[in-house]
């Protein structure tokens, strides 16, 4: 069984491709999730210690089936409110979580301090390469209003983080001398939200995110690339101004030359067949300045042919799913708007979607309890009968180095008090 592993999306394992969809489930396995208040004090062996639970953590999984954890907001053994900065190492052999460095207080200063460390974030981008390297842009620090402009890369091999660039001021605007060309000023600015990508040639991408311009919120239309030989960015499309519509125009007339619109927290997947970017939904604009909400459209990024193309003309804010044919592939089937999804790959290609919400102000309710289920050959969505859904928002899942498929974190939903809270629960995939 061949096995890829990618950062946020995972391949794992060759399924069946007929109308009918098979049901999914997900096994709580290991520890169970623990609150702060039971998080180990000081330096402590792999084992010995349990992650706080937290929410909007920057999350990688590696070549070798480890998944690692740095930062997120949540609370601390003192019960104190705060930005993580601790890293950690889960290994699905054993079950266990490493602390490679860091304690279990939200706010550590001899971290703070410390050049050769990243600052705590959340809602940062991320991306594992080929070496197994985790890289770490921007993202949010304590409030929601500094967003940070910085890039790093934890060296596996080394033990170590090394920054690439970046300042320590918040919210900075993007900057690039011309469209695809490489710059050492070329930077997409403070950000965060998203959506990331790792292509066939070890190419870190990056599309859209939010940030702060004066009082207001504003969210990016831009699509960007990272070399890692160079180690520079360059603007590969997008607008040069944020909060960018969908053009109307373009679309009913079909114009080639057309781009998303901007948006945070799209779900986003690679196919590495066709070596091309896949974005679906989010939270943002839709064809006018005064329609901003969860998105269900779909599009696709052709690297070679260097253009964006629609794969679904669902442009309605805030749509409703609709499940048209039961259990069934159909073109009238769609999940609905949403955004901070939790989504993999199979070995098949197809894309998978499980939670998000549908609106900004409705976050503690489901959009569905149900797992969705694209087929990237067929063009069409199905709804996976049976398979309800475990988490919220939020949460990675991760392929182990025998080809077992886990689930990480995420926001789990009490039906019975009606809020959400973050969790540490590593769940299990099984197929029926």
């Amino acid at each position: 069984m061949r096995i890829l592993i990618g950062c946020l999306l995972s391949w794992f394992f060759l399924v069946s491709t007929h109308t009918r969809s098979q049901s999914i489930h997900w096994k709580r396995v290991g520890k169970p999730s623990k609150n702060t208040s039971e998080f180990v004090k000081g330096d402590v062996k792999e084992g010995q210690a349990f992650i706080a639970a937290r929410t909007q953590e920057c999350r990688w999984a590696d070549a070798k089936g480890n998944l690692w954890v740095f930062g997120g907001s949540g609370y601390d053994v003192d019960g104190q409110y705060g930005i993580f900065q601790d890293l950690w190492r889960f290994n699905p052999k054993n079950n266990n979580w490493q602390l490679i460095k860091g304690k279990g207080n939200s706010s550590e200063k001899e971290i703070d301090k410390d050049p050769s460390w990243p600052a705590g974030r959340r809602n940062a981008s991320t991306w594992c390469d080929k070496n197994g390297n985790l890289w770490l842009f921007g993202g949010k620090g304590m409030g929601d209003l500094f967003h940070l402009n910085d890039m790093w890369v934890f060296e596996t091999n080394k033990g170590q983080w090394r920054k690439i660039q970046g300042s320590n001021s918040v919210n900075d605007k993007p900057t690039y001398d011309r469209l695809n060309e490489s710059a050492k000023n070329s930077s997409p600015g403070g950000r965060s939200g998203s959506s990331t990508w790792v292509d066939n040639d070890d190419n870190l991408w990056l599309f859209g995110g939010e940030s702060q311009e004066g009082k207001n919120m504003i969210a990016y239309n831009d699509l960007w690339q990272f070399d890692q030989k160079k180690e520079l960015w360059r603007k590969i499309a997008g607008a040069d101004k944020p909060n960018q519509t969908l053009d109307s125009n373009s679309i009913s007339t079909g114009s080639k030359k057309i781009d998303p619109s901007s948006r945070r927290g799209a779900i986003a997947w690679y196919d590495k067949t066709k070596n091309q970017l896949y974005l679906y939904g989010g939270f943002g604009f839709g064809v006018s300045s005064g329609q901003q909400g969860g998105l269900a459209d779909m599009w696709a990024y052709d690297i070679k042919g260097n253009s964006w193309s629609i794969k679904s003309r669902n442009f309605q804010v805030n749509s409703d799913q609709v499940n048209f044919s039961a259990g069934a592939l159909s073109p009238k089937n769609t999940p609905g708007s949403r955004h901070g999804a939790v989504s993999w790959i199979d070995g098949a290609g197809n894309f998978y979607l499980m939670g998000g919400h549908s609106i900004l102000y409705s976050e503690s309710t489901f959009v569905d309890p149900y797992v969705w289920k694209y087929d990237i050959t067929k063009g069409m969505w199905v709804m996976v009968l049976d398979s309800e859904s475990v988490v919220l928002n939020g949460g990675t899942v991760f392929a182990a180095a025998d080809g077992s498929v886990y689930l990480y974190g995420g926001n789990e939903f009490d039906k019975q008090k009606k809020q959400s809270y973050p969790v540490t629960s590593i769940w299990l995939l099984e197929q029926k």
